[in-house]
């Protein structure tokens, strides 16, 4: 008579615990793995809490790391003060966390006797992701470095410092990726971009040296106690350009020309002005702004005058100085 066997499968539970219970940094060590360990009821619920935990740890890891980094980065770079302050992160670099958890693996759960709950690791090859991440790091790279040597090769001043202002936004997103890639894998990192970020701390010198090579004449057709003249030199400044008096010392004149055409409507006067400022360098006109201006109805000419040039100040100190900083990539107050 043959002897009857039965087999009985078990769930993976045992009174010894596995080696990543034990000492998880033995098995899957932080230079190399991303990883995080769940607890439940179940096999299953294990294994969706550790995966959880992992979310959340890259979901607050990735933005505080990322945030040191790259003020490292800036505080490496020369100018870092200027850098810093135009440069600061605002969570515009899209990073996919999702993405990056396509690629979870998990340790077989493990069920503990004595406490009767289920164990399981999720966990991430750093290299892995750094390999997955590196094509968009590279991209950025790639843009950055096209505008930096294009301003290189710019002759003409207004051009070159558009430019280096397109290659300083395009710099600060590199520097934000690569903010993530060191997160992801310093090693990795180091060993291939480490060289890349010694152009970006080039260019605020770069940008202030055109800008004290190149300063502006302001000539203006038509004003009321230097009020125009003001408001324009005050753009100026803040961009950087020293204001001169003497033409012949100028890399860029700038011509403002101020028009106050009127008519009169039984006793009244209607003003409407209007503004365009116009840059000049040595090879003709680098940058033109026009602007019509609120319309004036006044009793008096005296009056309209004074009002048509307290108008069209405002515009130049507020709509004419965030389209120039636009132009030349400058921030400006309702950027981000």
């Amino acid at each position: 008579m043959m002897p009857f066997l039965c087999f009985f499968v078990f769930p993976a539970s045992s009174s010894k615990a596995p080696e990543w219970v034990l000492n998880c940094e033995n098995v899957y060590p932080p230079e190399n793995f991303f990883s995080a360990e769940g607890t439940g009821k179940s096999a299953e619920e294990a294994k969706n809490i550790a995966l959880t935990n992992l979310s959340y740890f890259f979901k607050t890891s990735v933005t505080s790391a990322r945030d040191v980094n790259f003020k490292t980065y800036l505080d490496s770079s020369e100018g870092h003060s200027t850098l810093k302050k135009e440069g600061e992160v605002s969570g515009s670099s899209k990073i996919d966390v999702s993405a990056d958890l396509n690629s979870v693996e998990f340790t077989q759960p493990w069920r503990n006797r004595k406490t009767k709950e289920w164990h399981c690791l999720a966990f991430i090859e750093r290299e892995s992701l750094w390999k997955q991440y590196e094509p968009e790091l590279c991209a950025s790279r790639n843009s950055f470095m096209d505008f930096f040597f294009k301003a290189e090769k710019a002759g003409e001043p207004f051009e070159k410092l558009r430019l280096l202002q397109i290659a300083r936004k395009q710099g600060v997103d590199f520097l934000e990726k690569l903010s993530y890639a060191e997160f992801l894998s310093s090693k990795l990192t180091d060993e291939k971009y480490s060289q890349d970020i010694k152009p970006f701390a080039t260019l605020p010198g770069m940008i202030q040296s055109i800008k004290n090579q190149n300063p502006v004449y302001v000539h203006v057709s038509q004003d009321s106690g230097n009020a125009v003249y003001s408001a324009v030199s005050q753009v100026m400044s803040e961009l950087g350009f020293a204001v001169v008096k003497d033409r012949k010392n100028a890399g860029f004149d700038v011509e403002v020309d101020v028009s106050l055409e009127n008519y009169m409507d039984a006793d009244i006067y209607v003003y409407s002005p209007a503004v365009q400022v116009e840059f000049l360098g040595k090879g003709g006109s680098v940058y033109v702004y026009s602007k019509d201006c609120e319309t004036v109805k006044v009793f008096t000419e005296s009056r309209g005058i004074k009002r048509c040039i307290q108008s069209v100040t405002n515009v130049l100190k507020t709509d004419f100085s965030q389209n120039l900083k636009s132009v030349l990539g400058e921030r400006v107050k309702n950027q981000l």
